[in-house]
């Protein structure tokens, strides 16, 4: 028999119970086993990054975006695991952790104080807490909106905020230069594995805004800035790389700037995807020239599962489709027995023609998905499936208590619903004596409160082993995992 559908209610205590700050464990401890084994084949490191404290001086953060950085570090070998987590000490959070107190506009939190505190600030908190990327011997913890920090990859100490040697800093004029010193770089950089190049976006933000194209080699280093003038303002968060294309899905949206900069709306607040008007999806030459611009549909998509190129010349694009933009900053609304309608990601493959520029969208499934991976190696081929966080058909609300497996091109999916717990972004570790791997998330179970790393079989999502945190960890965001040969060119 299966388990009555959660309560708007039920949604909410859980939510308000994940998201308390978590502690830190900055020497590493052993993982207990709880159920199954590790084994014996996976050994290599996962290290996750997501919002670890969302309270400054008994004030709440505005939005869950604004959580500050926890790095997680999962190390395995000789079928055990050890842990351990530190907070990314930007700036911002030693300030902040010295004052105990918010001292920072964010992404979904204006400071305390009201329009004096805020008003003209255009400078943001860098929250470091979005994704966790290895490099050319660098581990960099990302936000979207302003500079890498290196982090130590064995103790998670937080080394430097990086700018690739002065690239990031804006030259484009003094004004510019005044409201943004700092290029944006993207927390969803895409490895080319074929050149082992990094290849990542930023939009700034300025006279004319610009959507700003970096490249890294192998080695690490900046390739000279692209820059490409945008006809208005827009937003997006994550990006498809193929052999010839960047390619970028850019909603209509509307920012209320005059509200933003009095200081009486968060950027977040400002923001409005109109959703009666189509997305413009760029395909960019990697090589060099003008976008090819091609109408979408409405809507917005966070998050890009995979993306290549197939024997027609078209891009072939598994995106997370929004019919709109969902107001984290109001979380009774969105949590309501009837929230919003068309505020649940659901997967949809797109075939872009770059000669006809047309879009053609298939909906995968009628679950909701978001924090979609795949398992490396699929560099523009397609990739036999992708894993992400799932909530069943017909839950109008954004809470994601399972974890599926999507067969897009058969459009199958094996789906495991974990009742009212919240697992994490599955990510994918290969078997280091051989073929196939596993999944690896983080649970948290909202009945104790507590959290699980799970291993999982990649094809059933069945349990092979579950091992006991020595604390909770909030849902978190994104991560990566480095096989054991690939450690010894990080210290």
């Amino acid at each position: 028999m299966s388990a009555p559908p959660l309560t708007a209610a039920q949604m909410k205590m859980v939510l308000q119970r994940s998201m308390r700050t978590a502690k830190e464990h900055p020497d590493p401890i052993p993982l207990p086993v709880v159920e199954g084994a590790v084994p014996s084949g996976l050994r290599g490191v996962l290290w996750r990054n997501g919002g670890g404290r969302f309270e400054r001086g008994g004030v709440s953060y505005g939005h869950p975006f604004d959580g500050d950085g926890m790095i997680s570090r999962f190390a395995f070998a000789d079928g055990t695991v050890r842990f351990r987590s530190r907070f990314v000490r930007t700036r911002e959070y030693r300030v902040e952790d010295a004052a105990d107190a918010i001292c920072f506009r964010g992404f979904g939190t204006n400071k305390p104080g009201g329009i004096p505190s805020n008003i003209a600030r255009s400078r943001f908190k860098n929250a470091a807490n979005t994704n966790i990327v290895p490099h050319a011997g660098r581990l960099m913890a990302l936000w979207e909106g302003g500079l890498p920090h290196l982090i130590a990859p064995g103790s998670l100490e937080t080394r430097a905020r990086y700018s690739f040697d002065g690239a990031l800093k804006n030259r484009r004029s003094p004004i510019d230069a005044l409201v943004n010193p700092e290029l944006a770089f993207s927390a969803h950089p895409r490895l080319d594995e074929e050149t082992g190049e990094l290849v990542n976006f930023g939009l700034v933000f300025g006279l004319r805004s610009r959507l700003m194209l970096y490249r890294i080699s192998a080695d690490g280093v900046m390739a000279p800035l692209r820059s490409i003038p945008l006809p208005a303002l827009s937003f997006t968060h994550d990006f498809a790389l193929t052999r010839r294309w960047q390619i970028f899905f850019l909603p209509a949206v509307r920012f209320d700037i005059p509200r933003a900069l009095l200081g009486l709306a968060s950027p977040v607040q400002s923001l409005q995807i109109r959703e009666d008007e189509p997305m413009e999806i760029w395909l960019v030459p990697r090589d060099g020239g003008a976008p090819v611009r091609i109408a979408g549909p409405p809507g917005f998509i966070f998050h890009v599962a995979h993306a290549y190129e197939d024997d027609h010349g078209n891009a072939v694009v598994d995106g997370m489709w929004l019919e709109r933009f969902p107001d984290l900053t109001d979380l009774p609304r969105v949590l309501a027995e009837t929230p919003p309608t068309g505020i649940v990601a659901r997967p949809v493959r797109y075939v872009l023609d770059p000669k006809r520029r047309t879009c053609q969208g298939t909906p995968l499934s009628t679950h909701g998905a978001e924090l979609p991976r795949i398992a490396p190696g699929h560099f523009n081929r397609p990739a036999p499936a992708f894993w992400a966080t799932t909530c069943p058909p017909g839950r109008p609300q954004p809470f994601f208590t399972g974890l599926g497996r999507f067969d897009a091109a058969r459009q199958q999916v094996v789906a495991r619903d974990f009742g009212a717990d919240l697992p994490s972004e599955p990510i994918f570790a290969p078997n280091a004596d051989g073929d196939g791997g596993w999944v690896l998330s983080v649970l948290f179970r909202a009945q104790g409160g507590e959290s699980e790393l799970l291993i999982l079989d990649p094809d059933t999502l069945e349990t092979v082993a579950r091992l006991a945190m020595p604390h909770h960890l909030p849902p978190g965001f994104h991560g990566s995992f480095l096989t054991e040969e690939k450690l010894p060119s990080y210290s």
